[in-house]
């Protein structure tokens, strides 16, 4: 995914980033998920489970809408 097509945090305005996460434990079953954070500030975007989508770049696709849908409130 490319970084234009992720907008800003919202909170600091840095550049967000993609995150792949291969073990992390969710009702004690490790899965694969992924999502958007910004590596200045910490915040984050859904968490988004590579299971429930038919390829990772679906996957991918989701967390990138979640985290440019946010706003400020």
């Amino acid at each position: 995914m490319a970084i234009k097509d992720i907008k800003k945090c919202p909170f600091c305005g840095s550049y967000a980033k993609l995150r792949k996460k291969n073990r992390t434990v969710i009702n004690g079953q490790t899965v694969r998920n992924t999502y958007i954070y910004c590596p200045i500030c910490d915040s984050r975007g859904g968490r988004v489970l590579y299971k429930d989508f038919d390829t990772s770049d679906e996957a991918e696709q989701e967390a990138k809408n979640l985290w440019n849908r946010r706003k400020l409130i």
